[in-house]
């Protein structure tokens, strides 16, 4: 077949199908995705499409159990990537940039992963004392990350071994990184972790919407910021803590500071809300059931300060508030 420029393929196939035009010249290199090689060398079929890439054009679906390598190259490749509706069995991977432990997934500054399908940790993913996040960032951290969506990150604590460290969602941070609306299941370990460094802290961290179900350690955690969202969230069954932050650079200095913690549900947690070494925040109009304590105010070293914890429900607890240590300028009512 003589192919010409501007010559239309349509592909039908379930998942990976589209509509493909041919241009001339080598304008990119084959992606298996969104740009595909030709029998003619010098021309390329190119995917038409408008908004965010889905995985399945890379090659993820039901029947895989290794969905982290197709996911993996959409995002490596664009900066708007959508994983549709489905469930995705995902595996571990070691990746440049992650000096200790494993991932699934790890994003990139400037993604936008609109997640509306569901992740699940294959069964058996992982050793004894493996440290794991479904989704994670090198370690100097990422900015300008978004996660969100209608869908499921399952952890499959139950049918992995045992563990406190193996997480939906590890992000080092460095600034505008956000998490809202999916759900967070099963979580061997933490539910969400968004953190900055002991010598820098993380601007403008949200997470908003999130449902945590089960959780072997904390639900919703951050450390080392200055400005933090976390609102209209629910964490249930966690063997830690429910919200947990903190700000420590070990010597006294608080490094999280501006923070609002607001109109979250916690049920059945140890604590409802750990405020550890934290300053110039506000707790307000949360609801805490269940859990051993309602709210915390800890001291690592430095002392938290200058905090409003105001119109907060807390019912069914053994302890209402609990304060240790010292503190500066804190108001409860």
């Amino acid at each position: 077949v003589y192919l010409q420029e501007g010559d239309t393929l349509v592909v039908k196939e379930e998942g990976i199908g589209g509509t493909f035009i041919l241009k001339t010249g080598a304008l990119s290199d084959p992606n298996n995705g969104t740009i595909f090689a030709s029998s003619d060398v010098t021309k390329h079929w190119y995917r038409q499409y408008e908004g965010a890439v889905n995985v399945k054009w890379f090659g993820a679906n039901e029947v895989r159990t290794d969905n982290e390598v197709p996911i993996q190259a959409a995002i490596d490749t664009f900066k708007n990537v959508l994983i549709p509706e489905g469930t995705y069995q995902v595996s571990t991977v070691y990746y440049t940039g992650v000096s200790a432990g494993v991932a699934s997934i790890l994003v990139r500054d400037g993604t936008n992963l609109q997640l509306d399908g569901t992740l699940k940790v294959k069964n058996g993913a992982y050793g004894v004392g493996a440290f794991y996040a479904v989704i994670r960032s090198v370690d100097i951290g990422v900015s300008n990350v978004n996660i969100f969506g209608s869908g499921t990150i399952d952890g499959n604590a139950s049918n992995n071994i045992a563990s406190t460290q193996c997480s939906n969602i590890l992000l080092e941070c460095v600034a505008n990184v956000s998490v809202k609306d999916i759900r967070l299941i099963n979580a061997n370990g933490v539910g969400v972790m968004l953190r900055g460094k002991t010598t820098a802290a993380a601007t403008n961290l949200t997470v908003q919407g999130v449902s945590v179900i089960g959780a072997t350690s904390i639900g919703i955690q951050s450390s080392q910021f200055n400005g933090l969202v976390i609102s209209d969230n629910y964490v249930y069954n966690t063997i830690d803590n429910c919200i947990d932050i903190y700000g420590e650079d070990g010597d006294t200095t608080v490094n999280a500071v501006n923070y609002s913690i607001t109109s979250n549900i916690c049920k059945n947690g140890l604590v409802g809300i750990f405020n550890e070494t934290v300053a110039y925040g506000v707790a307000s109009g949360n609801s805490i059931y269940g859990c051993t304590l309602g709210i915390t105010i800890n001291r690592i070293n430095g002392a938290p300060e200058n905090t409003l914890i105001i119109g907060n429900s807390i019912q069914d607890c053994s302890y209402g508030i609990r304060v240790t240590g010292d503190t500066n300028g804190f108001v409860i009512k």
